[in-house]
């Protein structure tokens, strides 16, 4: 099966990512998994109120709003690579990112 035949799996995240985040992809890839990245870009930017009355932000509408869509993609992964797959996938990133690193011995 193609890894784009398989559920897709979208990381969202708000703010500011970490190194790593930009090899979440590739890494994910490297093992068969069908994952994007989308950027959110400000934590805060406007509020919304709920029917509760409760405040929320746009980056945790769209946060629950793509958490409810990776519910299949998450069942998926974690039946056949375990319970941990993205922390798999994280690791397997972090190894590329140390990689890249040492590429970029930059003299300043």
């Amino acid at each position: 099966m193609s890894i784009k035949d398989k559920p897709l799996y979208t990381c969202f995240i708000p703010g500011l990512p970490s190194a790593e985040v930009p090899f979440l992809p590739k890494a994910a890839e490297q093992i068969g998994i069908n994952l994007e990245v989308e950027y959110h870009g400000c934590v805060v930017e406007s509020y919304y109120k709920d029917e509760d009355g409760n405040k929320i932000t746009d980056a945790s509408l769209k946060g629950s709003i793509i958490a409810d869509q990776n519910k299949e993609a998450d069942f998926y992964y974690r039946y056949y690579y375990g319970e941990r797959w993205f922390y798999i996938v994280e690791a397997i990133a972090l190894k590329l990112l140390k990689e890249d690193e040492k590429k970029d011995n930059l003299p300043f």
